[in-house]
């Protein structure tokens, strides 16, 4: 099905606009690559175009601004067990660090057949200078790569091909072309800003929910670039998680319950300004394996001993994702899976955590269902948030 939207997507650009794969045009419709290319339209066209392409084949994109002239856009499609995406890095102006000049490159434009199908590249000459230019902007070398230069050009002199790489290294460390790049990441600092590339999301419910394995699962399933994972604080902890018996040690009194509180205002405001705002900028995922609410429908797990007024009071003052999602079902299914509290304890969180989706306008999830289906429903929670975010 992916193979079939890729040559339906070209096929339909193609009919649009003028458009040249950039490189390794082989490798088009491969799992773990993306495709950069250039199109010979505005912004403004390109996303219109893409929008109504995701719309007619019951799909989704994200995007955000990879450069002044590139943007990256990731189309998911989901069926019933799982999502799938294809990740194009467009670039459609010549206002870009690599210099890419769109039009040029497309008058000299020839094809190449993949499976059957002929796509639009461009010239293989310019595709190694393309990729030159690429990798000595990355800082990567080119040793292994002379067989793909090689395919492309059978006379080429890896020697000289050396020389070349090396200057073109020499332009990208240049003081003038450094500038550039400040420049352009203070554009990038402020699109970003207005384009909102990532997102919060939060996993709470009982142990034996299944967050760890649908976190695991949306991480495979990732319909951002970048994935960040934080356990109930935004602190960053590389030590285990794992609580054995979360409710074995005594609640504490009420006037240490209240200064742990202010202590949690002061530890989350702190760490989401260092942990998180540091990374919203780029477009990931950043997902809270249970967070502050948690106290609200387990204290006993926190050893919690005031008034849950005061827990309430206390959240007015914590940052919050933009989604949190409630994991429940019949308690039956729960404590076969972790018995870590008593059935009648482990019904009084259900209870407790069902109501916070009222409270809140949480999201409710049943966890009942298998892991696919229910990370098909969180990333498509995820896609229409992010559809109407801007």
């Amino acid at each position: 099905m992916r193979q079939a939207l890729i040559l339906s997507f070209f096929r339909t650009l193609e009919s649009k606009f003028q458009y040249a794969i950039l490189h390794h045009v082989e490798d088009v419709f491969s799992l773990n690559n993306d495709i950069d290319l250039i199109v010979d339209c505005s912004k403004k066209e390109l996303k219109e175009f893409i929008s109504f392409f995701c719309t007619e084949n019951n799909g989704y994109f994200l995007s955000h601004t990879v450069d002044s002239g590139t943007s990256r856009f990731n189309l998911i499609f989901l069926n019933e067990n799982q999502s799938f995406k294809i990740e194009l890095d467009i670039t459609f102006s010549n206002h870009n660090l690599l210099d890419v000049n769109v039009k040029k490159l497309l008058k000299k434009k020839t094809k190449r057949e993949v499976n059957g199908f002929l796509f639009s590249k461009i010239e293989n000459n310019d595709e190694i200078e393309y990729y030159l230019d690429k990798k000595a902007f990355k800082k990567e070398t080119i040793d292994d790569n002379f067989a793909y230069f090689k395919d492309l050009n059978s006379k080429i002199d890896f020697n000289k091909l050396k020389i070349i790489f090396d200057k073109k290294s020499s332009k990208f460390k240049t003081f003038s072309f450094d500038y550039r790049k400040k420049i352009q990441k203070l554009y990038l600092f402020f699109i970003r800003m207005y384009e909102k590339p990532s997102l919060t999301i939060c996993f709470l419910g009982p142990d034996g929910s299944g967050k760890s394995t649908i976190i695991e699962e949306l991480r495979n399933q990732n319909p951002f670039v970048n994935f960040h994972y934080f356990h109930l604080k935004p602190t960053v902890n590389k030590k285990s998680h794992a609580i054995i018996n979360p409710h074995s040690n005594p609640s504490y009194p009420a006037f240490v319950s209240y200064l742990k509180l202010i202590y949690l205002i002061f530890q989350y405001n702190v760490n989401w300004i260092l942990n998180i705002w540091t990374i919203k900028l780029t477009p990931t995922i950043i997902i809270f394996d249970r967070y502050f609410d948690d106290i609200i429908a387990d204290p006993k797990r926190y050893r919690y001993g005031g008034s849950l007024k005061a827990i309430k009071i206390a959240r007015m003052f914590i940052p919050k994702p933009a989604i949190t999602f409630v994991l429940v079902a019949k308690s039956e299914i729960i404590y076969s899976r972790k018995k870590e509290v008593s059935k009648m304890e482990l019904e009084s969180q259900l209870e407790r955590y069902t109501n916070l989706c009222e409270d809140y306008k949480f999201i409710k999830i049943d966890v009942s269902n298998s892991i696919p289906q229910i990370a098909n429903k969180v990333i498509l929670e995820i896609l229409n948030r992010k559809k109407h975010a801007v």
